[in-house]
């Protein structure tokens, strides 16, 4: 079995551009579907901006890696965004795409995919633009630490995106309940949290080399964000991407889409 790499690895193991081009090349693969289902998480997520009653324009994205496709259904509505993100590498593939460098990731097709889920006219290529003048800050971040953010002392955020993030970062449940306390302090009261999570899985591989991931049930997670301050909490769970050989890179049990609202 191939040497288990762990959180404080990502800044010298994790290959971004593996990592990329495994998942991200089309727009089915990350998302739970399939080119007939489409990306669950994406639709998922534009409904859930749709149909939500919140405040402010500040949202906050914990744990990132090098993408950016959870901030396009969100970028509708929040005008101000930060991107926190433990890895350098994947910190610099995000500012890279910021800066439309010619060798950064293209992830024109996913906002081709949401503008015409959202089918409100608006073209793929100003919801790009606008997303990139959005994001304020890419910054790191550590959720294990009291607050997250370190010494960028921001004011709490309207609302927090983290996605397969918390169980690759924490080893043990115990740990996990306090990166959800530790994240919950970067958000205002009434503020809302989406999370989205893999379920009972316990590594991933990525050019190669094996990362762990803690391994959690649905009503774990639903727990620990209760005991951390939310209300309103509402799951939907769904298939792993039915993608060919999936069972070699990973061997997660399905995905969990979670919302709530701080008390």
């Amino acid at each position: 079995m191939a040497k288990t790499h762990f959180d404080s690895d990502y800044e010298t193991v994790f290959d971004v551009d593996a990592y990329l081009n495994l998942l991200f090349t089309d727009v089915y693969t990350c998302g739970g579907g399939g080119p007939g289902d489409g990306n669950y998480l994406l639709c998922l997520q534009i409904d859930f901006f749709k149909k939500a009653t919140f405040t402010g324009n500040r949202l906050l994205e914990i744990g990132s890696g090098p993408t950016v496709h959870n901030l396009i259904p969100a970028s509708a509505y929040f005008k101000e965004i930060t991107v926190a993100e433990f890895s350098k590498p994947c910190r610099d593939a995000v500012e890279k795409w910021i800066r439309a460098e010619p060798d950064a990731f293209d992830w024109s097709h996913f906002f081709d995919y949401v503008c015409a889920k959202e089918g409100n006219g608006e073209s793929w290529k100003s919801r790009q633009e606008n997303l990139r003048k959005y994001i304020k800050g890419v910054i790191p971040c550590d959720v294990h630490e009291s607050n997250p953010l370190g010494l960028n002392s921001l004011d709490p955020f309207d609302a927090i995106i983290t996605s397969t993030c918390l169980e690759a970062a924490c080893l043990d449940n115990q740990s996990y309940r306090s990166a959800i306390k530790n994240i919950t302090k970067l958000l205002k009261p009434g503020g809302l949290l989406l999370i989205w999570s893999t379920l009972n899985e316990s590594f991933y591989m990525i050019g190669g080399s094996r990362f762990h991931a803690l391994p959690l049930d649905a009503e774990f997670i639903i727990n620990a964000v209760k005991e951390a301050g939310y209300t309103d909490i509402k799951t939907t769970k769904f298939p792993v991407p039915p993608f060919e050989g999936i069972e070699k890179i990973a061997d997660a049990e399905g995905i969990l889409f979670l919302t709530a609202c701080k008390l």
